[in-house]
């Protein structure tokens, strides 16, 4: 029984060291570090002995609700000041007599970037003079810009979800030619 336990133990502080994600277990009154995993050192900039006792709200900006289950989006902050946008998952449990949280931090830098970009992105659309469509592989309209309202008089109401095709024709009323959908499916331009 005892060599079960101690193997069973082993696993989970193998999975607990190797962790892609910041693992830390709080005091379940006070709040404070009882344990770190080595990511969550590395992200914090401070060794386990410096984390353990600590409040968790030190490390974390702002306080997070710890709980159980709840996703909170915040961000750590290491010893050199440098912010890192994080969620974290609290879950309680029990430890020998001592009531727990476990917090499970994820780093979200890359999805915090991409966000960003999509509404730099999303701004630049709606600014441009150009009227522009963007329309799904079966040429079903997602979005327009305010440019392609002015210039069409086709409101984004009017036009989500319709064929982009249905709304174009040649000056003489005819359906746009094949080639048309050929340059654009090649990453070129129709005007």
């Amino acid at each position: 029984v005892l060599q079960r336990i101690h193997g069973s133990e082993e696993r989970y502080r193998l999975l607990f060291d190797s962790a892609a994600v910041a693992i830390l277990i709080l005091d379940g009154a006070s709040a404070r570090i009882l344990d770190a995993n080595p990511r969550a050192c590395e992200w914090s900039g401070h060794d386990l002995q410096d984390l353990v006792g600590r409040p968790f709200r030190e490390w974390f900006v702002p306080g997070p609700s710890t709980a159980p289950g709840e996703l909170v989006v915040g961000s750590v902050c290491d010893a050199a000041g440098v912010e890192r946008p994080v969620e974290v998952q609290s879950s309680g449990a029990t430890w020998g007599e001592r009531q727990v949280q476990q917090l499970i931090v994820r780093d979200i830098s890359e999805r915090v970037t991409m966000e960003r970009e999509r509404r730099i992105a999303a701004e630049a659309l709606a600014g441009i003079a150009e009227g522009v469509i963007i329309a799904d592989a079966e040429r079903r309209v997602i979005s327009i810009n305010a440019a392609h309202t002015e210039i069409s008089g086709h409101s984004m109401r009017d036009l989500i979800g319709q064929r982009f095709d249905a709304t174009r024709t040649m000056t003489d009323g005819k359906p746009l030619p094949a080639s048309v959908w050929d340059d654009i499916a090649n990453g070129r331009n129709w005007l």
